[in-house]
């Protein structure tokens, strides 16, 4: 929840959801990705 905070601080309202979703999910396949 932090990142997307963080992340919602810097951008304007309406980037928001469409650029924290795509950075979310390129990190989230990142981190999933090196766990496993």
């Amino acid at each position: 929840t932090k990142f997307v905070e963080v992340s919602g601080a810097l951008l304007p309202q309406e980037e928001y959801p469409a650029l924290v979703a795509e950075e979310l999910y390129q990190f989230l396949q990142q981190y999933f990705g090196s766990v496993a």
